[in-house]
């Protein structure tokens, strides 16, 4: 199998040959993974088998992962499916967006990478809030929430110590850190 260049691609081995000593394996892109396992790693276009030359070899592993789909910690047997599916919005999507999102579903369902649904991860990029700056964000925060605000004389909103307060807000949310920013979110 020819494999093209992706950014997210995985390493898809024999575990019979990697038992027997020997590495055979090939890195996948969603696309080529989606086929190889809709003909059950048998042969790919050309009539070659796609993991190895052993017809009696079945059992496989992924043995690494290239690209932002390293950052998730997904392990030797994810749910196939579910992981073309979160290749597909890494590569269709900004994945300093996709990554953290799923970083946060995997902290809120206590789920490493088990059980996760690329379905949860979009969803979650909806609700999820991208904090730069905590003490701004809980500045507009309150800015926003209540129409008296403005009236409020200036001398009293200049000594609030807005990061104080935006960390007292992000107890009512789940949250994480990746990167420079704060992600978080009331969902779920």
């Amino acid at each position: 199998m020819i494999t093209t260049t992706s950014d997210n691609r995985v390493y898809v081995a024999c575990l019979a040959c990697y038992n027997e000593g020997t590495l055979s394996g090939v890195w996948m892109n969603h696309e080529e993974l989606d086929i190889a396992w809709d003909h059950n790693w048998e042969e790919d276009s050309t009539g070659e088998r796609i993991l190895c030359k052993h017809k009696h070899h079945e059992e496989w592993a992924i043995h690494d992962y290239d690209g932002d789909i390293h950052r998730l910690g997904l392990g030797e047997h994810p749910d196939i499916h579910e992981l073309i599916k979160i290749m597909e919005l890494l590569d269709d999507t900004d994945p300093s967006v996709i990554v953290p999102a799923f970083l946060l579903c995997q902290h809120i369902k206590g789920d490493f990478g088990i059980h996760f649904k690329a379905d949860d991860v979009d969803m979650m990029t909806v609700d999820m809030y991208c904090i730069d700056d905590v003490g701004e964000w809980a500045s507009e925060f309150f800015e926003g929430c209540y129409s008296w605000w403005d009236e409020l004389p200036s001398i009293i909103v200049s000594a609030i110590n807005w990061d104080d307060v935006g960390q007292d807000l992000l107890h009512d949310y789940y949250h994480i850190e990746y990167g420079h920013y704060i992600y978080a979110t009331h969902a779920y």
